[in-house]
């Protein structure tokens, strides 16, 4: 598993890596450019209320973890009720905040059936991302706060959020 998170970086110039599986090609875990000690870089998202906030205002200059993922990359599904427990206990003077951004297995998209742990297609509307992750959070009563990435895909292209991402 380990050899084929890291394949893209080992064999970035061999021409033949990028024709060898779906994953490769669908890859969005290095579209970002931000890198370790860079300034954050603000954006608007939203609340699952359906207002838009912008990532600096749920920060605000506190210490601050962001968890970003979706209801279908099956290892976050996997440590979604510790991430939940934690931000309660062990984390509680944190700011933990989750952003829900586009799905790593959208069943129009990347069909993997059940494996997924849930069913979503494609977002094709803010209001389709927010009803996943209010579906999310009722599943898995998810205590974290909860905002969603904008239609553009902001958060998850800049930050290289996808599948799974927990910046501090």
């Amino acid at each position: 598993v380990n050899l084929m998170r890291s394949a893209h970086n080992t064999y970035r110039d061999d021409p033949k890596f990028s024709e060898v599986s779906v994953y490769v090609r669908n890859n969005l875990a290095e579209k970002g450019s931000i890198n370790v000690g860079d300034d954050v870089i603000d954006l608007e998202i939203s609340s699952i209320n359906e207002s838009s906030v912008s990532l600096s205002s749920i920060i605000d200059n506190k210490d601050t973890i962001i968890i970003s993922s979706s209801a279908t990359w099956q290892p976050f599904r996997a440590i979604v009720h510790m991430l939940s427990d934690y931000s309660q206990t062990i984390y509680k003077n944190l700011n933990i905040v989750f952003i829900y951004i586009s799905e790593a297995h959208a069943t129009d998209v990347w069909p993997i059936g059940l494996s997924a742990g849930v069913l979503n297609k494609k977002h094709r509307t803010i209001n389709d991302r927010i009803q996943c992750a209010k579906n999310m959070i009722d599943e898995h009563k998810f205590k974290v706060p909860v905002y969603v990435d904008n239609m553009k895909n902001s958060y998850r292209d800049t930050y290289s959020a996808w599948p799974f991402r927990i910046y501090g």
